[in-house]
């Protein structure tokens, strides 16, 4: 899924619960099948409110979004360093000239 926060149109994960549930309120209006929306529309924008609905939901949430952010930088971390070793092996050149 997306950002939860992005989805509901938040500008920060700081937000109150008021802040979340107006948000919510106000997607659910555009996106619900009866005021013109999509069912896939409007069940992304359920499934983003039920991630922040509750204070432990909302919690649970942010901790994997901050472990997914921490894997994904740490991927990041992995491939720009291979990439920066595989260019600095002299193997690597004689390969390449080679072709």
């Amino acid at each position: 899924m997306k950002n939860a926060y992005f989805i509901l149109g938040l500008r920060s994960a700081s937000c109150t619960d008021d802040e979340i549930r107006a948000a919510y309120r106000k997607a659910a209006a555009i996106h619900h099948p009866d005021a013109g929306g999509t069912q896939a529309s409007f069940q992304v924008v359920q499934e983003a409110y039920d991630a922040l609905r509750t204070p432990s939901a909302r919690k649970a949430y942010d901790a994997a979004m901050s472990q997914r952010i921490v894997e994904c930088i740490a991927e990041s971390c992995a491939r720009i360093v291979s990439e920066f070793f595989e260019a600095c092996d002299p193997r690597e050149s004689e390969k390449t000239n080679r072709l």
